[in-house]
């Protein structure tokens, strides 16, 4: 299995333990890591060059393409991150934003229907609801049906074993499936797409990959 892993600090402290105590139980597995913001250093600018043209057109486009590369490739992706102000760190946000051109909305790439993603988030007071609820809406609007979450309280660890494990158990054993509210995210995006044909770069890709008939990203 080839894993690819985001760690949403750069600094190696109780997430990166934990999520590397999770990692120790995928025997023989090909790990891949990425620390932010050391790893992705050019922050997402909001020219929206990658809307409108091409992500070719970020001026970051070396440094995440790379990262899309491993990103296609991997089984598994799994982003580990703690909680910042009651949600993810910017640099994390920073991240999501470079990719937007993933979103169905946009361009998706077929290939991110049939993976599976786990999410680790880590906290210390507040609640970590909100960090899981938007790296989940990300990768849902990448085309990604299958998220195993995990919340932890770094100050009460008692349980931490078993709630990765239950984690492990649920990605080596379940089959990929494309939920409905995936398929319907997809519905609404073509329609869209349909409805506003004047984003050339966005209507031929989704016209080259014949998705505004009846072809489907999630079957092939």
């Amino acid at each position: 299995m080839r894993i690819l892993v985001f760690y949403g600090k750069s600094i190696k402290d109780e997430t990166y333990e934990i999520t590397k105590q999770f990692l120790t139980k995928f025997d023989r597995a090909s790990v891949k890591e990425y620390f932010l913001p050391d790893d992705m250093s050019k922050p997402c600018l909001g020219c929206g060059n990658c809307y409108l043209n091409s992500e070719k057109n970020c001026y970051a486009f070396r440094q995440i393409n790379k990262i899309y590369e491993n990103m296609t490739d991997a089984d598994l992706i799994v982003f580990a991150t703690p909680t910042y102000v009651d949600n993810i760190p910017g640099h994390l946000k920073s991240f999501f934003d470079h990719f937007g051109f993933l979103w169905m909305l946009r361009r998706p790439n077929g290939i991110m229907f049939k993976k599976r993603a786990v999410i680790i988030a880590t906290t210390d007071k507040l609640s970590f609801k909100n960090t899981i609820k938007e790296i989940k809406k990300n990768l849902n609007w990448w085309g990604i049906s299958n998220i195993y979450s995990c919340g932890i309280n770094i100050n009460n660890k008692l349980n931490v074993d078993n709630s990765l494990e239950k984690i492990y158990i649920k990605v080596i054993n379940s089959k990929i499936k494309i939920k409905y509210i995936t398929k319907k995210r997809f519905i609404y995006s073509l329609r869209q797409i349909k409805k506003h044909p004047e984003n050339e770069y966005d209507y031929n890709y989704w016209m080259d990959n014949g998705w505004l008939n009846r072809k489907r990203p999630w079957k092939f």
